[in-house]
């Protein structure tokens, strides 16, 4: 009797089988290159005693190159729609970022720009109360190098609150003008460290567009709209409301005044 061939036949795993079918079926679609290819192919492979008609190989040419003149007009068509999409994108946003002219935003941002004689305010968010004597304001120059330390003259709340540097730092010198990192070191009653966002304020002068992306020219520089996450009209809201503006001590003993505190 005849052996079972069944029992004779090894196990094979799914991935074996998927590279077996892999290896048996190719690309179903052929581009101009593989079209080239055969067309070479074949005039290497032709019969001397019986090679291909002319008007056949013409006919193969012809529909070569008008493959070709196709793929190029789809690639033409393809980046002209995207051109086209992104010149309306651009102008939808320019349309819409126009009417934040003469609003001021809040944006994201660690840094404070020293020059003139205006007090330079430190703004942050606080995600609950802290004491005056476990916070400080670290601040770097670009090297990263601390130039200043600025301690707080009084408690700080829970929210926004805004403190102000007149620039001086280490020893009572004044630091040079330029743009400064600062970092807000805050703790509460019970020792824990508190959740701090840092943030800037402008009014917007002018907006732009750069690579998709819209920008917001505040004069003093440009800010990408991903960092802006409040705006409002400065003439109907007041800086000061619900914050808490405090004065520094250590490296600087000034206090802001009125007009400093609504100074963007």
């Amino acid at each position: 009797m005849q052996n079972n061939l069944l029992g004779q036949i090894e196990p094979t795993t799914i991935t074996q089988q998927q590279n077996k079918t892999q290896k048996g079926v190719g690309d179903a679609t052929l581009d101009q290159q593989d079209f080239l290819n055969l067309l070479v192919t074949q005039l290497q492979n032709q019969d001397p005693l019986n090679p291909t008609d002319n008007t056949e190989f013409m006919s193969q040419t012809t529909a070569f190159s008008q493959l070709n003149e196709m793929t190029n007009m789809n690639t033409s068509l393809e980046k002209m729609l995207e051109l086209l999409s992104m010149q309306a994108y651009n102008n939808s946003s320019l349309t819409s970022g126009s009417g934040f002219i003469g609003k001021k935003i809040e944006y994201q941002t660690n840094t404070v720009t020293v020059g003139g004689d205006s007090l330079k305010n430190i703004s942050f968010y606080l995600g609950d109360d802290a004491l005056a004597e476990k916070s400080q304001i670290n601040i770097y120059n670009k090297d990263g190098a601390c130039v200043a330390i600025v301690k707080p003259d009084k408690d700080l709340t829970s929210g926004k609150n805004i403190i102000h540097w007149d620039g001086t730092g280490v020893g009572g010198v004044k630091v040079a003008d330029g743009t400064y990192y600062f970092e807000v070191q805050a703790f509460n009653s019970a020792g824990e460290q508190v959740k701090v966002q840092e943030y800037g304020t402008g009014i917007v002068q002018g907006v732009k567009m750069s690579n998709g992306v819209l920008y917001f020219d505040i004069g003093t520089g440009v800010i990408s709209s991903e960092y802006v996450y409040s705006v409002y009209d400065p003439s109907l809201k007041n800086e000061g409301e619900g914050s808490t503006d405090s004065g520094s001590s250590n490296n600087s003993s000034s206090t802001g005044s009125e007009a400093d505190e609504k100074a963007i």
